[in-house]
């Protein structure tokens, strides 16, 4: 094949590739299942990586915007990685650690459960002196400060330090899915935009090959 010929190869997967994210904004499409579609984006992104190389001779390209197309087809395909191993491991984290919660909630749930440790540490005076203290700012390692706590707490509020324990490590679930969501959602603001710039690119360096080449086929 050609120089052309591989250049139109390329386009063309990058093309099938682009359509996979215009795919996930129209779910109710009845073509092939989501599933499906991530195989095809994997194993088309894999393929696609193999014709560049043809494509370049299997060199890095020289001149300043075929170094900074190749830069940003690197960079498309790294990320592309990342969030492939991402979108397989970081759900079944989230799995582990109570199930799916809604990514908008979460701020709200943080805060009702801080209302709540307020209301049962204001039961108690040494634990009301205790949450402001120790935990009103962060509730970084409450649990093992609320264990080292319970020898100088009678009956009554041991079960409420058990109870205090409890909504912080449901606090530490939340922020747990809150920075693994938020990996997620800013991998998209990442691949997405950088995707766009290599279409652009891919077009332009189209335009030039062919304004060089005289209209070569």
């Amino acid at each position: 094949m050609t120089q052309f010929q591989t250049g139109w190869l390329l386009f063309a997967l990058m093309v099938a590739l682009t359509v996979f994210n215009v795919r996930k904004k129209l779910p109710f499409l009845p073509v092939l299942s989501a599933k499906a579609w991530m195989q095809f984006h994997i194993w088309t992104g894999l393929v696609s990586a193999a014709v560049f190389f043809w494509h370049t001779g299997w060199r890095w390209p020289s001149g300043w915007f075929n170094g900074i197309f190749s830069l940003l087809y690197a960079l498309v395909m790294v990320s592309g990685i990342v969030g492939w191993v991402w979108s397989r491991r970081i759900p079944q984290q989230l799995t582990d650690r109570g199930g799916e919660i809604i990514f908008e909630q979460i701020p709200g749930r943080r805060a009702a459960l801080r209302a709540q440790a307020e209301t049962l540490a204001l039961q108690s005076p040494l634990l009301g002196k205790f949450y402001v203290a120790q935990l009103h700012d962060s509730w970084a390692d409450a649990t093992a400060k609320l264990d080292n706590l319970k020898e100088f707490l009678d009956e009554r509020e041991r079960a409420l330090a058990d109870q205090l324990a409890a909504l912080a490590r449901e606090n530490d679930d939340l922020e747990f899915h809150h920075a693994r969501q938020l990996r997620l959602k800013g991998w998209l603001f990442v691949h997405i935009p950088l995707t766009y710039s290599l279409m652009i690119f891919a077009i332009v360096h189209i335009v030039i090959a062919y304004a060089f080449s005289g209209g070569a086929p």
